[in-house]
């Protein structure tokens, strides 16, 4: 069910240089409606990429071909196999665990350290309430039931929490669905410095006298418009009719930002 592609790259070469692509990639919805067909892409690792398009062109589709979720019907897509993919839907997902175990999703083992970043990481994104809370739950003054929790968290908060949650587990590949939608414009502005920061710093609050020791980042994320002035590159979904006039296909215009 799954095509790996096999890496072309020469012996030598260094796996942080090694691209993210999607080689003849072709993917129908349901059993007649042909999606993608043939889409060649090829992407430097680092680099924030807007997938944007109109409505059902396939945004989502795409994003989870890249990230894992989903396989092509024929094609390729090669990820190197060292990173770490992490798939954020538009919809919060949070577990019936305690605030921390819910925070800290993704790491293989919490240390004290980690914990320390990840109440940074709240901070920036203003989640004053949930840090408060992580010191209540710490103190053993919290019920650690989901359902107690997150009932002190609003929508936007949660869907904050989630991002935050990204963050911490600090993949190499992370894929967005959306995720500036819930947010008003200030809160936009600060997620798009953040991802900035997660990419260049190679990894959101981490230290920076050790960026050289760890991998590229690489975020992907899904909007309705281009974001020209933020990614670095735009995969512009487009749909087009065939030749008869019936189902219609979506092809991929990528362009980067000028250096």
């Amino acid at each position: 069910r799954t095509r790996r592609a096999v890496s072309r790259a020469k012996p030598g070469t260094h796996p942080d240089d090694l691209p993210i692509r999607l080689d003849a990639v072709s993917y129908s919805v349901g059993d007649s409606h042909p999606l993608f067909r043939g889409i060649h892409l090829e992407l430097p690792q680092g680099r924030i990429v807007n997938i944007s398009g109109q409505h059902s062109a396939g945004k989502t589709t795409l994003l989870r071909l890249v990230a894992h979720q989903i396989f092509p019907e024929s094609g390729s897509i090669f990820v190197p196999a060292h990173l770490r993919i992490l798939f954020v839907q538009q919809e919060p997902q949070l577990l019936d665990r305690p605030l921390l175990d819910n925070l800290t999703l993704g790491l293989s083992a919490v240390k004290e350290a980690d914990v320390q970043r990840a109440r940074d990481i709240l901070r920036e994104l203003g989640l004053q309430n949930t840090l408060d809370m992580l010191d209540q739950e710490a103190a053993g003054k919290l019920n650690q039931d989901l359902d107690k929790w997150v009932k002190g968290l609003t929508s936007s908060a949660i869907c904050l929490f989630c991002l935050a949650r990204a963050f911490v587990m600090n993949p190499e590949v992370m894929v967005l669905q959306k995720p500036f939608l819930p947010f008003q414009k200030e809160t936009e502005r600060l997620l798009m410095r953040l991802l900035r920061e997660h990419v260049e710093n190679r990894g959101l609050k981490a230290d920076p006298a050790t960026v050289a020791e760890r991998r590229p980042r690489t975020v992907f994320f899904s909007s309705d418009e281009d974001e020209t002035n933020f990614a670095d590159v735009v995969w512009n979904l487009e749909m087009v009719g065939d030749e008869k006039g019936g189902n219609s296909t979506t092809i991929v215009r990528a362009s980067s930002k000028a250096s």
